[in-house]
């Protein structure tokens, strides 16, 4: 069971303040990659938490309603 319905979700996912958020993550997982391949090998524990920072930002973009559905 869905803790919401999946037209609350889309239509969360269409709002245009949804949308702004989105594009400002997807530049700041670009303007990470621009430093990431700038500056790699050169301090690695910089470069584990650009990866992360990444990663962790690709997960937001990659929400779907079938994440928020609740397992039994």
């Amino acid at each position: 069971m869905s803790v919401i319905s999946s037209t609350d979700f889309y239509n969360w996912k269409s709002d245009p303040v949804t949308t702004m958020v989105m594009i400002t993550v997807n530049e700041r997982i670009e303007q990470a990659k621009n430093l990431l391949a700038g500056s790699a090998g050169l301090d690695p524990n910089n470069d584990n938490y650009l990866r992360g920072y990444i990663a962790a930002n690709n997960d937001i973009l990659g929400v779907a309603f079938e994440d928020m559905e609740e397992s039994e």
